[in-house]
C-alpha cells in the first residue's frame, strides 16, 4: 500500500472514531445477542389413537446486540404411528412425497402490550422426521407478550398412505395453545 493510501485510510479511520465519540456511539460496546425460550408442550392423538404427535409450542426471545428485542414463535412436532406392538417415527411410507406428514397452523398471533404485532398461517412437511413451523421474527417493546397458536394439525403420514385415507387414523388435531412472557 502506498504512503498516500495509508495516510488516507488512517485519516478516514480517525474521522470515523471522532464521529463515534462525538455522537456517543463509541462510549460503550454493544451487548452480545442472546436468546431465551418459553414453551408449553403435550402429546396429541388421532381419533383412533393410531397416530400421535409430541409437540412443543414455543416463543424464542432474542435480545439483539443493540438492546432491542424480537420474539419468534415456533412449533416442533415429533410424529409417530402405532403398529403391532409399538410406536414408530412417522416419516410416511417412504414411497411418495405425499405420504410425508405435514403440520399446519391456522394462525399464530403475537400480541405485545395489548397490541397485535403479527399474525399468519404456516405449513411444514417432514421428510422423515421432526416437524418444525416458525413464524418470522417480530420486534417487540418492553412489557408483556402473548403468542397464541390456533388450529394446529398434523396431517398425512404413514396411516394416510396405507389405509386409503381414513383421517381418524392419521389426522392429529392439537387445538389452541398460548405462551406468555415478559420483555425487560
Amino acid at each position: 500500500m502506498s504512503h498516500t493510501r495509508t495516510a488516507l485510510v488512517t485519516i478516514a479511520a480517525a474521522a470515523l472514531a471522532a464521529t463515534a465519540l462525538a455522537t456517543g456511539a463509541g462510549t460503550a460496546t454493544a451487548a452480545p445477542a442472546s436468546e431465551t425460550e418459553k414453551c408449553t408442550s403435550g402429546t396429541f392423538y388421532s381419533q383412533d389413537q393410531y397416530s400421535k404427535v409430541n409437540a412443543r409450542f414455543c416463543v424464542k426471545t432474542i435480545r439483539n446486540g443493540n438492546g432491542t428485542y424480537d420474539i419468534q414463535p415456533y412449533i416442533v412436532g415429533d410424529p409417530y404411528y402405532y403398529k403391532t406392538l409399538g410406536w414408530f417415527s412417522d416419516g410416511g411410507n417412504g414411497t411418495t412425497a405425499s405420504s410425508y406428514p405435514i403440520m399446519y397452523v391456522d394462525n399464530i398471533t403475537a400480541v405485545n402490550n395489548g397490541r397485535q404485532v403479527s399474525s399468519g398461517s404456516y405449513t411444514d412437511k417432514a421428510d422423515g422426521g421432526e416437524l418444525y413451523l416458525s413464524a418470522p421474527r417480530t420486534r417487540v417493546a418492553s412489557g408483556t407478550y402473548k403468542v397464541t397458536f390456533t388450529g394446529v394439525v398434523k396431517n398425512r403420514g404413514y396411516w394416510a398412505s396405507v389405509t386409503g385415507g381414513q383421517p381418524e387414523s392419521y389426522l392429529v388435531k392439537m387445538g389452541t395453545h398460548t405462551v406468555e412472557g415478559t420483555i425487560p
